[in-house]
């Protein structure tokens, strides 16, 4: 079972710095090759606007009675932390027709976040 991927590079999918038009390293960028289903998403995204779209719910069962101003607070304190260790949540897919499309990553800086989340 350890051989299964051994024929598959997985290196081309790690996240690798943004280069802009000039060759200039973007310092809040990051990006990489679309792996696996991604590719059956971005058709899906591409050609069938809305299809496949992602969407998170959420159910909360609260056993003991808390403030909803703490609530909305932890809710979005989750979000923003999950934003950061799941990038692909908050990333684009760019590409065109005559290049193969990647997937686009931005930092964001704490005005964006909050306005994110």
């Amino acid at each position: 079972m350890a051989d299964l991927l051994d024929c598959y590079n997985l290196e081309q999918l790690r996240w690798r710095s943004l280069y802009t038009r000039n060759d200039y390293i973007h310092p809040n960028g990051r990006n990489r090759r679309l792996g696996g289903v991604e590719h059956v998403e971005d058709i899906f995204n591409r050609h069938l606007k809305g299809d496949q779209t992602l969407f998170f719910g959420l159910t909360i069962d609260l056993h003991d009675p808390v403030n909803i101003a703490k609530l909305d607070s932890s809710a979005q304190e989750c979000w923003c932390w999950l934003r950061f260790q799941v990038p692909t949540i908050a990333s684009s897919i760019i590409g065109s027709d005559d290049k193969l499309p990647t997937m686009t990553y931005m930092t964001a800086s704490p005005e964006e976040i909050s306005q994110w989340a």
